[in-house]
């Protein structure tokens, strides 16, 4: 067993080595930090993401009706990222006091991966 050890050590430190790069690749995911101005078929939306301050993105918000547990997704493109890695978007057309969960993912305009999608958030429209 002892024999081993120095192989597997060796093993694990290569793996290590050549995998750390690959690791560091893995993309961040925007934070949506706030749902405000809920209405009845309408909300805001604030979130966050550092990379792209001040930017032109194109974002993907996917909504899941908790009631339905169906699923739409809004699109916006072109909005330019605020100096300090935030916006606020406005997602309509919602149906009034229902259950929404919402999840936002981004790319910088002009093509490229989205980022993976955010946490997801919840809340309930207005009556």
């Amino acid at each position: 067993m002892k024999k081993n050890l120095p192989k597997t050590l060796l093993v694990c430190f290569l793996l290590a080595f050549v995998c750390s790069p690959f690791l560091a690749l893995a993309k961040e995911k925007p934070k949506v930090n706030e749902i405000k101005n809920r209405q009845s078929t309408s909300l805001s939306l604030v979130f966050e993401y550092n990379k792209y301050k001040g930017k032109k993105v194109d974002v993907m918000v996917k909504i899941r009706n908790k009631k339905t547990d169906k699923y739409e997704t809004q699109s916006f493109g072109k909005i330019k990222m605020g100096s300090d890695g935030t916006k606020k978007i406005t997602l309509d057309q919602l149906t009034a006091d229902t259950k929404y969960s919402f999840k936002v993912k981004i790319r910088k305009t002009g093509g490229g991966d989205y980022t993976p999608y955010s946490d997801p958030e919840s809340t309930k429209t207005k009556k």
